[in-house]
């Protein structure tokens, strides 16, 4: 959603018109003049000149009165009415809304290229945890004996041991 300027003064809109008008009625007579030219006259040139300068006067007119209307300030907006992409869009518009969005993702961005390191060596200094009394298996014929070695060193150092009846997920949930 583009910024919508605020209503143009009825006395620079009258003054406007007026003067669209009057180019319109000027440029209708230079193309009337085009029409009935003779390029064998004399005066040829200079009508043609005539022509090309009252054009240049419409493009110069026209492009002026954009600029008026830009410089024009904007109108206030219902904030209350528009809706969540207007008003994301309106906010978006606004250079002061802009500068906070890029600071904020600026510093997101340096905090995602900060290093762990620290954060990391400290939870490596404070969190060690004892060496498996277990070697891991050098085959998979040793999985089993691997297991169960696993199984009895967690089960002496948490005391829990094994459980005493295996219970069926039919027994569980009641799904027979």
């Amino acid at each position: 959603m583009s910024v919508t300027p605020s209503p143009i003064p009825p006395d620079l809109d009258e003054a406007g018109h007026g003067l669209r008008q009057v180019l319109l009625r000027l440029n209708r007579y230079a193309q009337n003049q085009v029409q009935r030219l003779d390029p064998a006259a004399r005066y040829a040139a200079g009508t043609m000149d005539h022509v090309k300068d009252l054009e240049a006067l419409l493009t110069a007119v026209e492009q002026y009165e954009q600029a008026v209307l830009a410089s024009l300030p904007p109108a206030p907006v219902d904030l209350r009415r528009l809706t969540p992409a207007q008003l994301l869009a309106h906010r978006e518009a606004d250079p002061v809304y802009r500068l906070g969005y890029v600071r904020g993702h600026q510093a997101g961005v340096a905090q995602a290229k900060r290093s762990l390191t620290p954060a990391l060596a400290a939870y490596a200094q404070h969190a060690t945890l004892p060496a498996p009394t277990v070697a891991p298996p050098a085959a998979h014929t040793d999985l089993v004996q691997h297991v169960r070695g696993l199984l009895a060193q967690m089960a002496q150092r948490y005391g829990k041991g094994p459980l005493s009846q295996h219970y069926s997920t039919a027994q569980l949930y009641g799904t027979h």
